[in-house]
């Protein structure tokens, strides 16, 4: 598991090395978008202001927005942490792979 940042309520920390390259693919401006998204959630982990969703097919993981982009994540609510397993802009490709892929646990 990677460590995360600790915020408020919540500690966030990503699934895999690969979300911390996702993150880098983005413009600055995105990144630090990303980043005030992440902040809202350690407070808030269903913030309805960034239109917060479960996905249809797998209830367990969680979306926002932030502008085109969409964070995945789920809530772990007994140790109030909170796993990012994908970054991706929405586009028809972003559904096309099983979402429980992107939280399996890897370096």
């Amino acid at each position: 598991m990677m460590r995360g940042r600790n915020f408020d309520m919540y500690q966030v920390g990503y699934i895999s090395k690969r979300v911390k390259k996702e993150i880098n693919e983005f413009s600055k401006q995105e990144q630090r978008a990303i980043e005030e998204a992440i902040e809202e959630l350690c407070v808030n982990p269903r913030p309805l202001s960034r239109k917060y969703e479960q996905l249809w097919c797998c209830s367990e993981i969680k979306k926002i927005k932030v502008g085109r982009i969409r964070v995945f994540y789920q809530i772990d609510e007994k140790n109030s942490q909170i796993w990012i397993g994908k970054l991706d802009n929405r586009d028809s490709h972003t559904y096309k792979t099983d979402p429980k892929s992107w939280f399996q646990r890897t370096a």
